[in-house]
C-alpha cells in the first residue's frame, strides 16, 4: 500500500495481526473446583495464538480490579452486563490502522465477554479489518461472541474459536491450526 505524504511517496506496511486479550489470573473454575491460576485461560491462548500466526499482544486491562473471589467476580460481572456498564480501562486503542486482523481473546462471562472488552472495541476503529473472536469458557452453554462482536465494532467478525480452560494443553495444536486458517501464516 502507498501512501502519499506530501510530495514525498512512502510505502506504508501493514502488520498482520493485533491479538487483543483480557484474563483474569487467581481465582477461576477449572472442572468442578475453584483454583488459582497464574495466567488466566484467553492470556494463554493468546499467547498460542502469537506464537503460531505472530502478532502484537495487548492487554486490555481495567482501572479498577475486579473482585478477586471468584464468585464475587461473577456478580459484578453480571451487575455490569445487566446495566451495560462500561468500565474505565487503563489504557486502551483507539486505531488498529496498521493491521489486517484484531482477534479478540476473552472469557465468558455470562454468555458475553467482559464489558472490559466490549469498551475496547467500542472505541477501535475496526473499519475494513477482519475480527476475530476467541473466548474461553469452563461451563455453561456457549456463547455470543460473534454477536457481541458484531455490536461492539464496525469490522468483518470471523467465525469465533471457543476453547474449555482445562483442555488448551490438549488442544494447542488445535488453536494453532484455527489461527492460521483464520489470520494467515506467520513467516519471520
Amino acid at each position: 500500500m502507498i501512501k502519499w505524504i506530501g510530495r514525498i511517496n512512502c510505502e506504508v506496511t501493514m502488520e498482520r495481526n493485533l491479538i487483543l486479550f483480557f484474563s483474569r489470573a487467581g481465582q477461576n473454575i477449572v472442572g468442578d473446583q475453584i483454583v488459582e491460576l497464574e495466567q488466566g485461560n484467553s492470556e494463554y491462548v493468546a499467547r498460542i495464538i502469537q506464537e503460531a500466526v505472530g502478532g502484537t499482544l495487548f492487554k486490555i486491562e481495567t482501572r479498577e480490579d475486579y473482585p478477586e473471589d471468584y464468585e464475587k467476580c461473577l456478580e459484578v460481572a453480571k451487575d455490569e452486563m445487566r446495566k451495560r456498564f462500561r468500565p474505565e480501562l487503563k489504557s486502551f486503542l483507539g486505531t488498529a490502522s496498521s493491521y489486517e486482523n484484531i482477534i479478540v481473546c476473552g472469557p465468558c462471562w455470562w454468555d458475553n465477554y467482559p464489558m472490559a472488552v466490549i469498551a475496547q472495541m467500542e472505541l477501535i476503529d475496526c473499519d475494513g479489518k477482519n475480527v476475530l473472536p476467541v473466548m474461553t469458557y469452563e461451563t455453561g452453554k456457549v456463547f455470543k461472541a460473534e454477536e457481541n462482536l458484531k455490536d461492539a465494532c464496525n469490522g468483518h467478525v470471523g467465525k469465533a474459536l471457543f476453547i474449555k480452560g482445562s483442555e488448551i494443553d490438549k488442544k494447542k495444536k488445535f488453536i494453532k491450526a484455527w489461527a492460521k486458517a483464520s489470520a494467515g501464516e506467520y513467516e519471520e
